[in-house]
């Protein structure tokens, strides 16, 4: 069965009918994720999990990352879980940011289940294997405001300055993120990253707003300063013990 689904997975993303501009339903989502679904570096409890990830397309079929969250999970341990959710969180921002639900499936919640057989299906939460983390929404947890590049001068590797607010009752020591460095005048982006994560000094207390510095990529010298922006969305706060606060 894993051979025929590798041929099917072949087929779609390598000459098949889907395309990058074609619109997907969940399970062409599922094969599209696929490519991306790198469990190399997962631990063994990982391996042994079974994750089921929601989202919610946009109202142009594109995928909203603040709605990619954990539905359900089953798996020896709850750092194994959480390890297979953002391996495969990550899959669906790195493999989906390149398709569009079709018109039927947006603005509607999408199940993909992430299988400890490594295989991706289309598949609603069985309410039965596990009970599901209730997780509040990002932008409940964290606020991410005020960015800016913060450097007097052009080099390889710029930096961003953000204040950060912590909405939860648990201090947080670990930010993970998306990051867009643009040109409010341009439509291709400077530099983009779709997941980092920074260690905070001292952490974020609750209700205590920060500033935080971030990694804001490569600018080129002909990039205007004037118009040069820094889009820093929030995917996940972590606790002290680097759990992942919901």
């Amino acid at each position: 069965m894993r051979l025929l689904f590798a041929a099917l997975t072949s087929h779609f993303l390598l000459g098949g009918p889907v395309l990058a501009d074609a619109p997907l339903d969940p399970n062409g989502m599922a094969l599209a994720t696929n490519r991306c679904w790198n469990t190399g570096s997962l631990s063994t409890d990982a391996l042994k999990s079974s994750v089921t990830i929601e989202f919610i397309p946009d109202e142009n079929g594109n995928i909203d990352i603040s709605s990619v969250r954990l539905a359900e999970s089953v798996g020896p341990s709850e750092s194994g879980r959480n390890q297979a959710f953002q391996a495969a969180r990550r899959a669906i921002i790195r493999c989906l940011a390149r398709h569009r639900a079709s018109a039927e499936n947006r603005q509607k919640t999408v199940w993909l289940r992430f299988g400890s057989d490594a295989l991706i299906s289309a598949q609603e939460p069985s309410k039965q294997l596990d009970e599901p983390i209730v997780k509040r929404p990002i932008h409940e947890q964290v606020q991410i405001s005020n960015c800016s590049v913060a450097k007097t001068d052009y080099s390889f590797l710029e930096i961003g300055r953000c204040e950060a607010t912590n909405l939860t009752e648990t201090a947080i020591s670990l930010l993970s993120y998306s990051r867009v460095t643009k040109d409010r005048n341009r439509t291709v982006p400077w530099s983009t990253v779709d997941l980092q994560r920074i260690r905070i000094s001292g952490g974020i207390e609750p209700g205590e707003t920060v500033e935080i510095a971030v990694d804001a990529g490569f600018v080129p010298t002909r990039a205007s300063r004037d118009t040069l922006i820094i889009v820093v969305e929030p995917i996940a706060v972590f606790d002290v013990n680097e759990n992942e606060i919901h």
